[in-house]
């Protein structure tokens, strides 16, 4: 069996995150350009908030804290999906 080095493994979930929300911030870049657009400024604050949390999903702990591989695949799976869920 490989032993597999968890800091190695962690870089490399960040890196899938990073890839999966590039979509996300073409869709939220294009709602603030509308909504700044409209002079709605709610939206913008809106759209702003979750491409902040967008930015932020890398630093989630349910990757930096995981302590297994298994934990850092569910782990890194569920952040995906909350970016791709804001």
């Amino acid at each position: 069996s490989t032993e597999v080095d968890l800091t190695k493994a962690k870089v490399l979930a960040k890196e899938k995150v990073r890839q999966a929300r590039v979509p996300k911030f073409q869709e939220l870049d294009i709602a603030y350009q509308r909504a700044d657009e409209a002079g709605d400024s709610d939206t913008k604050t809106a759209v702003a908030t979750k491409k902040q949390t967008a930015r932020d999903a890398t630093k989630n702990t349910k990757i930096t804290g995981a302590d297994s591989v298994d934990n850092l695949k569910t782990g890194m799976e569920a952040v995906i999906k909350e970016v791709s869920d804001l």
